[in-house]
């Protein structure tokens, strides 16, 4: 039975659990102990242990959302439009039989048709305007953009993602090697709508959002051109939304190795422990951002300006910024040759 894939084990670790959600691209797990299920785990759990700081390492069943809502086999058509329209945020619902176990799913969009509206019209800005310094000796001939991935490249596979969500409005700010990539778009996506943009100099990761200030969308989708990820990016609106956001940057977990032996002293220099190569886990950027069109009167005209320098100044004005946690399997960085190499 192929709903059987989304039941896991409470014993496993978050880390673990969220992969297999990106893996199986499913809206949530369900949680077993002695093959009964006793919660569900969804991305909005993942995301919100992780604001709340909840180490990623500790096993699934500490965060699962154990008063769920469910069927059986014997219930009318009638309350599963009920659970559903009363529980916006179900995606799933779980059929168990009298003993809690599995029996099957039913799929929201089976039951209700959602409406769309606030995704609408809202603009995807690829910024490809740079020279892909940490991928040379390649970009020297190619543009980054059009680093090859299997049979495609880095841009069909950004902008098949977001098209894939229904989004049609993209525009693309371009400088090193721009007649390559121009041409290449007029050959390949003659049925999108892309608009291009021109930097006169390389304005840096965020600075060529000043050239289409008064042309944008209230909203939009801000994306580095060596970033690809497996995310719901309508979640990413909701979240913005409901918590009025300015900026949501999107981000995941990565776990950085320290090649050396460290100390732990006292305040008088006694060496209290020693930790051999010890890691950790650090939320980095992901190089995704969905925002307000208000910030970019922050921008200064005509001058290289990076997504870092920007941060920094929204949290000076005391602006409203919200994390939005992926898996770190959700997010695929091919701005480095470790990592391009890694995955492709």
């Amino acid at each position: 039975m192929s709903f059987l894939n989304k039941v896991i084990n409470g014993n496993i670790r978050i880390r673990e659990a969220i992969k297999t959600l990106i893996n199986i691209s499913s809206k949530n797990l369900f949680i077993e102990d002695k093959k009964k299920i006793i919660g569900v785990f969804t991305e909005g759990d993942f995301r919100n242990a992780v604001l709340k700081g909840i180490d990623i390492n500790k096993e699934i069943k500490t965060i699962i959302n154990k008063k769920f809502k469910y069927v059986t086999k014997n219930d009318p058509r009638s309350k599963i439009i009920k659970i559903f329209r009363e529980n916006s945020l179900i995606q799933n619902l779980p059929i168990l039989s009298q003993k809690n176990v599995l029996e099957g799913i039913i799929e929201r969009d089976n039951f209700l048709i959602k409406k769309n509206s606030k995704y609408k019209n809202i603009d995807i800005v690829i910024m490809a305007g740079g020279q892909g310094k940490r991928l040379d000796p390649f970009t020297r001939v190619l543009p980054k953009p059009l680093l090859p991935i299997g049979d495609s490249t880095i841009l069909d596979e950004i902008i098949n993602d977001f098209s894939s969500f229904g989004f049609k409005k993209f525009i693309i700010s371009l400088n090193d090697k721009k007649n390559i990539i121009k041409s290449y778009i007029r050959e390949n996506f003659k049925n999108k709508s892309i608009k291009v943009i021109e930097e006169k100099k390389i304005l840096g990761t965020i600075g060529a959002l000043k050239l289409i200030e008064k042309k944008i969308s209230n909203y939009f989708f801000l994306t580095n051109c060596d970033t690809i990820s497996n995310v719901n990016y309508k979640d990413i609106i909701d979240q913005h939304l409901k918590h009025k956001s300015d900026l949501t940057i999107v981000s995941t977990y990565k776990n950085f190795e320290i090649p050396y032996g460290v100390f732990t002293v006292s305040q008088k220099g006694r060496l209290n422990k020693l930790e051999e190569k010890p890691s950790q886990d650090n939320l980095v950027n992901c190089g995704i951002y969905f925002m307000n069109k208000k910030l970019i009167k922050l921008i200064p005209k005509n001058k290289k300006f990076d997504a870092d320098e920007f941060i920094q100044i929204l949290l000076k004005k005391n602006k409203k910024i919200k994390i939005f946690p992926i898996s770190e399997n959700a997010w695929k960085d091919y701005g480095i040759w470790k990592e391009y190499f890694k995955n492709t």
